[in-house]
């Protein structure tokens, strides 16, 4: 094995590598920094980054640091009334509910902008409503816009009546009655909801004085040219990346308007997505139980979600979901033997028409940050639709979209959103008077979702 003649070299004979070259290396070839040197605790990263290329999600350019899509609503909606409507005849008159209105999702939910104005749905001439719980349907006769918008109706079947109690219930619109040589009704639009979100600008760097560069560390490449670099700038671009991959994991949406923040931008990342849009099932920890899964799944479906997902869990809960189904009527007895290998644990389940395969994350874990003691995030299980969705970019449309996409700031000379260079006076660097040198990183990313009621959270407490 060839090893350095002298723990420094001369600059014009310096093979000095970026910190994306180092990774590379450290990706494909041996490190042979020092026999007695191990990884305590394997290798330290968080496995976000595996995640996100296991979800299949795609790099994509972002031109400005706000960038988003459109989303269609249901085609369809429910109509809610108020009470004072007359009950008992076959005819009646409903007040469309004026705190049932267009507005969605609610106002807190910052990521979707919601309408400035709201406004009832009210049915058309000739709708043939259902009501409620009731069954009876009615065929609109009559309808007022305004202010206070009314619709007038009559039962359909001899001898119904109007019911009473429709205030607290859901009506819908089955379809249409037209008579012969009836006219085409006015349309009834459908609303797109506008999803917006930001850049994260974030960096890192290195500093070194000559005098400690000329301790370097070795790499045995399998071509037997040795390389050099300074440990702590490799240690620095895995920390810098794992940043990075946490932002998108779990970074919030910055609101606040203290002049600390000001000409901040931050994105909002999968978690918070998640938990503000989606489908979240709160669980005792400890206590996780079939019924947890079976919420999840009537949501899921409820929304007309993906019925292949992946969930995402701790270690901990994951552990409670293998217990649960080992001991489950139809598979209590214990593992199944493979090659007299005991397997307690379970690769997917279905339940409810949905289908959960399972991935353990290794950040979930970590109790340096997502794992720690007292981390929201510890017993956590994301559940993530593996199927695509169909938007429309704000500038163009956009057919077979993943779940979820990176974004990257598109800028000249940078690498999908990352710039690294060296300033200072030592070794590689020229560009002052000091016996230092700087590895500047810095990199502009951000993340993007798809409708997010395909997704589910479970959040242990």
């Amino acid at each position: 094995m060839p090893t350095p003649t002298s723990p420094s070299i001369s600059q014009n004979e310096a093979n000095y590598l970026t910190s994306s070259e180092l990774l590379n290396i450290y990706e494909n070839y041996k490190e042979d920094i020092d026999t007695t040197r191990y990884l305590r605790y394997g290798r330290n990263q968080l496995g976000i980054q595996q995640l996100f290329s296991e979800l299949g999600m795609t790099r994509s350019a972002a031109k400005a640091a706000t960038y988003g899509h459109f989303e269609q609503d249901w085609r369809d909606e429910i109509v809610k009334v108020d009470s004072g409507y007359s009950t008992g005849g076959a005819t009646t008159t409903f007040t469309v509910a004026s705190a049932y209105n267009y507005s969605y999702p609610p106002a807190t939910q910052t990521i979707y902008n919601t309408s400035s104005t709201s406004y009832g749905i009210t049915p058309r001439e000739g709708d043939v409503m259902e009501l409620g719980s009731s069954g009876i349907q009615v065929k609109v006769t009559s309808v007022t816009d305004g202010a206070s918008s009314t619709f007038a109706v009559e039962c359909m079947q001899t001898g119904e009546t109007i019911p009473s109690g429709l205030n607290t219930e859901e009506l819908f619109i089955l379809g249409r009655a037209e008579e012969e040589g009836g006219s085409t009704p006015e349309n009834r639009e459908t609303r797109d909801i506008k999803y917006e979100n930001k850049m994260h600008f974030i960096s890192e760097g290195y500093k070194v004085t000559g005098t400690t560069m000329m301790s370097q560390s070795y790499v045995n490449a399998t071509n037997g040219r040795p390389y050099y670099f300074v440990q702590g700038i490799l240690d620095t671009r895995f920390r810098f990346e794992d940043a990075c991959d946490s932002i998108l994991f779990a970074g919030k949406k910055l609101t606040s308007t203290s002049a600390t923040f000001n000409s901040t931008i931050t994105t909002e990342g999968l978690i918070p997505f998640i938990r503000n849009y989606g489908n979240e099932e709160g669980y005792t920890t400890g206590s996780w139980s079939l019924q947890d899964l079976e919420n999840m799944s009537l949501n899921i479906g409820e929304n007309l979600g993906a019925e292949e997902n992946m969930l995402v869990t701790s270690r901990p809960l994951q552990t409670e979901i293998d217990n649960i189904l080992r001991t489950s009527e139809g598979l209590k007895g214990g593992g199944v033997s493979y090659d007299k290998m005991a397997d307690f644990g379970f690769q997917a389940v279905t339940y409810g028409g949905v289908t959960y395969y399972f991935k353990t994350l290794r950040a979930f874990s970590n109790p340096k940050n997502f794992g720690s003691a007292n981390s929201i995030y510890r017993n956590m299980g994301l559940v993530i639709p593996m199927t695509e969705v169909t938007a429309f970019d704000l500038g163009q449309e956009r057919i077979n979209t993943p779940a979820c996409v990176l974004r990257y700031g598109e800028v000249d000379g940078e690498q999908q959103g990352y710039k690294e260079w060296i300033t200072g006076g030592a070794g590689m660097a020229s560009t002052d008077r000091t016996d230092t040198q700087v590895v500047n990183m810095r990199k502009r990313v951000g993340f993007e979702a798809y409708a997010p009621e395909r997704f589910g959270i479970f959040v242990g407490s």
